[in-house]
C-alpha cells in the first residue's frame, strides 16, 4: 500500500457498485473504536483485498464507501495496522471538512501503533494528522486548543530538522502573533528558517512579526536585509539597512 504523502488530493469522488461486505455493528459509532478480541472471522486474504479496494476508493474521493470498505477489511483482520492506518487517514480527509473527525483518526492511528509501535510512516501519519487539525482550529479561531495540537504534534515528530517539523513551527508562529506575542512568534519562526531557509511564506511571516511587534534590534533587522539579498529583493533589503542607519 503506497504511503500517504502531505498534500494528496482528497478529490470529487463518484459512486460505484457495492460488494456484500458484513455490516459490523461494533463500528456504527466510530468514535469507540477499539481493537476487537473476536478472532473467530478472521480472513486476512479477504481483509487485504477489502483494504486495497478502500484506498482505490479514497484515492477516488469517494470517503464514505472507503470508510464502509476500510471497516469491513478490519472486521476480517483487526490485526493490520495498515487497517487502521488507512481508517486514520480516510477520517483524516473527512476532518477537513468536520473537524471532529480528527479525534477519531488519531485513535486509528493510536491502534496501528499498538499493533506496530515502531512504524515510522504511522508516527508520522498521527503526527501531521495532529498538525492539521491545529491548522483547522487556527482557521476557526481556536486558538488556545490550536496551540494544544501544535505543541503535541512537535512532540511526536522525531527528525527536528524536517520540513514537517519546520511548517509545524510556522504555524505555531502564527498563533503567537495572533495572541500578539511577537517575540515568542519571532522565535519560532527563526527556528523554522534554520531548517527552511529560503521559504518565502516563512520570511513574509518573520517581517510581519517584526513590522507589528515593533522589533528594531540590530540581529533581526540583518537578517531581514540578507535573507532579501539572497532573494533579489534589493527594495526590501535596502529598507532594512537604513533601518539599521545605513545611507544610499
Amino acid at each position: 500500500m503506497r504511503e500517504w504523502q502531505v498534500g494528496d488530493p482528497i478529490g470529487d469522488g463518484n459512486d460505484i457498485g457495492v460488494p456484500d461486505i458484513p455490516y459490523m455493528d461494533y463500528l456504527k459509532n466510530s468514535e469507540d473504536d477499539e481493537i476487537p478480541h473476536n478472532h473467530n472471522h478472521i480472513d486476512t486474504r479477504k481483509s487485504k483485498e477489502l483494504q486495497e479496494e478502500s484506498w482505490k476508493l479514497r484515492e477516488k474521493g469517494n470517503l464514505s464507501e472507503a470508510l464502509r470498505y476500510i471497516n469491513s477489511a478490519i472486521y476480517y483482520n483487526p490485526n493490520d495496522d495498515e487497517n487502521w492506518n488507512i481508517k486514520g487517514i480516510i477520517l483524516w480527509d473527512t476532518g477537513k471538512k468536520y473537524v471532529d473527525k480528527f479525534y477519531e483518526a488519531v485513535k486509528c492511528f493510536d491502534n496501528a501503533l499498538l499493533i506496530n509501535p515502531n512504524g515510522k510512516t504511522l508516527k508520522r501519519n498521527k503526527a501531521m494528522c495532529i498538525f492539521e487539525w491545529g491548522g483547522i482550529l487556527y482557521q476557526l479561531n481556536d486558538f488556545d486548543e490550536a496551540m494544544v495540537k501544535v505543541n503535541e504534534a512537535l512532540s511526536l515528530i522525531d527528525d527536528k530538522k524536517s520540513d514537517d517539523y519546520a511548517y509545524a513551527l510556522n504555524l505555531k508562529s502564527c498563533i503567537h502573533s495572533v495572541n500578539f506575542n511577537y517575540d515568542e512568534a519571532l522565535e519560532c519562526v527563526n527556528k523554522a528558517l534554520e531548517i527552511f531557509p529560503n521559504n518565502k511564506t516563512f520570511i513574509n511571516n518573520k517581517e510581519s512579526y517584526i513590522k507589528n511587534g515593533h522589533i528594531t534590534d540590530e540581529d533581526t533587522l540583518c537578517d531581514m536585509a540578507d535573507y532579501n539579498i539572497k532573494l533579489g529583493n534589493d527594495k526590501k533589503s535596502s529598507k532594512y539597512y537604513r533601518d539599521l542607519g545605513f545611507k544610499f
